[in-house]
């Protein structure tokens, strides 16, 4: 049982070095969506040490893309 209305939003941060295209902002409310079945509020943060990926935060969760050093 969810201790969340059906009407809160669900808060995501992605930092990444660049701001993401409309495409793939609309790919991560998709994702963020159909993951935690309700409406997610994407902002963005600007981080310069992320050159090549990015990281989102949603929830008590992390998301990472691997760089290309790994």
């Amino acid at each position: 049982m969810s201790t969340q209305s059906s009407d809160e939003k669900l808060i995501a941060v992605l930092q990444s070095a660049k701001a993401p295209t409309d495409k793939q902002r609309s790919r991560l409310l998709a994702f963020l969506k159909r993951t935690y079945s309700q409406e997610p509020e994407l902002t963005w943060q600007q981080d310069d040490s992320l050159e090549k990926g990015f990281r989102l935060k949603a929830g008590c969760l992390l998301y990472t893309s691997p760089s290309p050093r790994d």
